[in-house]
Order: structure tokens, then sequence, then C-alpha cells
């Protein structure tokens, strides 16, 4: 039997993209946890040296993660809308992954992990139907209805695509699993295991493959139905596209510059940190030698320093403490000022979706993907739960419905908060006078003419509640 572990190479590809946000978004341990990858070693530093530089790390700042966060948030500002949906859906929408999970906050989650990697994965899975005639009372009792299974794109291992009925269409993909189970020497113990699907004559098939003994062991094929029985003839997969598609399963990373950037500022941080850890404090420094000691005669090959120590030199020599003067560390700390910039304006100019950028940063991701944006990310997870649904509902054998994102998603919305923390990022130099007033023109508060000035901001957060004196306190 053919390996099922087997990784495609375009998955092989695009691994270490995906690892990297991945551990971009588990935080500060697990970046330190994987240090030589993203805080590689000096070619002339000691083992020693790096130890020390690697163990200072910073603590990772959470920009990219705040860009996905506030993309959902944006998406999903109202819940999304089942449109024409059967009683049966309507019902089953209330707990989608028969985890208790309302299917707009289920959406929620999966185009968090989508649009930070560029790809999602549904399975639209059900029980297996028991033998003869199944009652609706059944039915409800056994919970066999559909039902919705949210993987990452890191999850796939391997897929293949053939044509069916003259189309292209996938006929195969294994999604990688962890599941726990219960032990009674150690309690629970979380393993992996391989999901296998198939598209055959006899329609879409599954298995499982557990690993024993440094084996894969397959489970007995499986076949997907519908309620009826009948065999389906398509994978009960979804594939969701938010990034640019390269082909089936491939696809850019929209916000992968960010997090790109994002893991430069740590490396930028951690190196200041550690640098800052060694020269803030004043060195003691010789100038010339050490007095020889007055009972052996020797020159002390150590300087000790302390309560109850003399430190004594040679005619014309000196002893003091010298202070590191810091400059190059304040162009250090220039330099993460100037990522956070980036990083800031790369997250704009995906949010806001607008042809004009600030940094050349910014311009070479807008050029290299007209799809880099929050408005064709909602088009491509509108496509990926409706297809989702379409399959649902052919298991019920109903008519698809539709999903609907908040219409609303694409409006800016300046509250006082949002003013507010605009001038606060704006002061601090987060973000570029530009990049601020471009937003308040955009909704409408700043005039196109005007120029960039804390004033403006100021301005507009204290008039916001006045609809009428908005556009007139600004000059």
């Amino acid at each position: 039997m053919p390996n099922p572990n087997w990784i495609h190479p375009k998955a092989s590809a695009v691994a270490p993209d995906l690892k990297l946000i991945d551990d971009l978004l588990s935080g500060t341990r697990q970046m330190q946890l994987n240090r030589a990858t993203y805080l590689p070693k000096y070619e002339d530093e000691t083992e020693g040296e790096y130890r020390k530089r690697s163990e200072a790390v910073a603590n990772v700042y959470g920009g990219f993660k705040r860009i996905l966060q506030a993309s959902v948030g944006m998406l999903f500002s109202a819940p999304a809308k089942l449109v024409d949906a059967d009683a049966a859906i309507e019902e089953h929408w209330q707990d989608l992954d028969r985890q208790g999970m309302r299917g707009d906050v289920f959406c929620r989650h999966r185009a968090f992990d989508a649009i930070a990697a560029g790809i999602g994965v549904l399975l639209v899975d059900h029980p297996p139907r028991p033998d003869g005639v199944v009652t609706a009372a059944t039915e409800r009792e056994l919970a066999l209805r559909p039902y919705w299974v949210g993987y990452k794109r890191q999850h796939v291992v391997n897929w293949r695509v053939g044509r069916v009925a003259g189309r292209p269409m996938l006929t195969a993909i294994t999604l990688r699993e962890q599941v726990e189970t219960e032990d009674d020497d150690v309690g629970i113990v979380s393993t992996a295991r391989l999901r296998e699907l198939q598209l055959t004559e006899q329609g879409a098939q599954w298995r499982v493959h557990n690993e024993i003994d440094g084996e894969w062991v397959a489970g007995p094929w499986g076949t997907f139905t519908t309620t009826s029985g009948a065999p389906l003839r398509r994978l009960p997969i979804a594939i969701g596209y938010v990034g640019q598609k390269a082909g089936p399963l491939e696809a850019e990373i929209p916000l992968l510059p960010v997090a790109e950037a994002n893991v430069d500022l740590w490396r930028l941080e951690t190196n200041t940190r550690y640098l800052e850890d060694r020269t803030c404090f004043p060195q003691p420094h010789v100038a010339g030698e050490l007095a020889p000691d007055p009972v052996t005669k020797v020159p002390p090959t150590v300087l000790k320093l302390g309560p109850g120590q003399v430190v004594v030199t040679t005619p014309g020599s000196t002893f003091s403490f010298v202070e590191v003067r810091g400059e190059s560390l304040n162009q250090l700390r220039e330099s993460a000022r100037e990522k956070k910039k980036a990083m800031a304006e790369l997250g704009l100019s995906f949010l806001m979706h607008e042809g004009r950028q600030e940094t050349a940063r910014a311009k070479q991701i807008d050029a290299s993907s007209e799809q880099a944006t929050l408005k064709s990310a909602a088009v491509g997870l509108t496509d990926w739960y409706n297809e989702a649904l379409a399959i649902h509902a052919a298991y019920l054998e109903v008519p698809a419905p539709t999903m609907q994102l908040s219409p609303s998603f694409d409006a800016l919305q300046l509250d006082p908060q949002f003013i507010q923390a605009l001038g606060v990022a704006r002061k601090s130099g987060i973000i570029r006078g530009e990049t601020a007033v471009r937003i308040l023109q955009r909704g409408g508060l700043v005039p196109e003419d005007i120029d960039p000035s804390e004033e403006a901001l100021m301005a507009a957060a204290e008039v916001l509640g006045d609809t009428d004196a908005r556009r007139e306190v600004l000059p």
C-alpha cells in the first residue's frame, strides 16, 4: 500500500512560511524555542555568546495578530446571514460543528485561520448511516446530519486533481488530525492520524490511518452519502482561497510580508535587549597594568571587584568605570520604530484596499497580488462558505442556500474611540500623518486637501458626536 503520509511538493514549498506564521501567533515562548531559525548565530560568534543573546529574547510584538483580528472583526462586524435556507439547514446552523458552535461564530474562527494562511479547508462530514430504514426520529436520536470540520492549510498533507465529466476536480486529499485518547497510565495521550478522502466510481469515500509502532495502519473505507443513502459524487471538501490563487490548494499568503516584518522586529528588539543588558552598567577599565601582589610579587590575572576589594595599578596606569554612550542603541530603537510603522501601513493597505501606498514594502505587497485586500478576501471567504453550504444541502437533498457577510464591513466606522486611538498611534509614530489623515478622509471627516496634523485628529475626536459640526470644525 502506498505511503499515505507523502507530502505534496506544493505543501513542502509553503511549509516554512506557514510555520513562521504559526510560531509568530503562538507568541514569545514558541519563538524562543525556535530561536535557531529566527535568531541565527553570527559567523564569528562563540556558542556561549550566542546562547546569552538567544536567551535575552524580547516579547513578540503583536502587530501581525492584531491585523488579523481587525480583518476578521471588520468582516464579521455583524453576524453572517443565511439566505433562502431550508428549515433543516437553519436548525443545523445553530450548532454547525456538533460542538455547540453557531454557524456565524464557526465561520468567524475559520476566517482567522484562512486569512493567516491564504487558504482554508472545510470538511462537511456526517456520521455513518445504519443499515435498513432510518426514520426521522432515529436521525435525530443518532445526530445523523451533516456537520462542519475546519482544517488549517498546514493540516493538508497531499492531494490529487483529476478531470470528472470534463471538469477539473479534487479527486483525493489527505488531512492530518490530532486526536486525544485516554490512557490508564498517563491519563490523556495525543496522537496524530491521517484522514484520507478519495473520489472513486463508487462515490466519495474516506478512511482513517492510525500510526502503530511506526507504521500507518489503514481502517476500512466508508462512503459519503446523501440522506437517502445515495453516494456523494464529489468530495465533501470546500477550499477557501483568500490569497491570490495559483492552482489547486495553492495561493499566496496575503499578509506574509507583515508576518516577516514582525519577525524582523522581534529579532531587532531581541538584539537591542541583549546589548542593553551588556552595556547598561558602567564597565571596569584598566588603562595599563595591575600592580603585582605585594606577597607573591605576581601581577593578578583576574580583576576582583566588590566589598573589601581594592584595585591597585602600576605607576602611570589608571583604573576607572566607563559608560557606553549608546548612540548605536538609539539607532536600533529608531529602526524598531520604523519596522512598526511599516507593519502598520502594510496592514492598513490590506484593510483599506486602496491603490495608494506609502512605503516601498506596501507597494510591493499590492503589486504582487491584486487579491491582497480585505475586500477580495471577503469574496474568497463567501465563496468558500457557500461551497460548504452546497455540500451540506446535497446531503439533505434540498436547494442550496447562500451566506452573506456583513455588507457594511467595507464602511469605515470612525467612532470617538477609533479617532482617539488613531491620534495616539500618530503621535507615538506608529503610523505616519499621511496615513492617519487618509483614514479620516475616507471616513468623511477631513477634506481632501487637509494637511496632516495632530490638530485635525484631535478636532475630529472632539466633534464626532455632533453630526452637523463634523465637517465645519476641520479646516
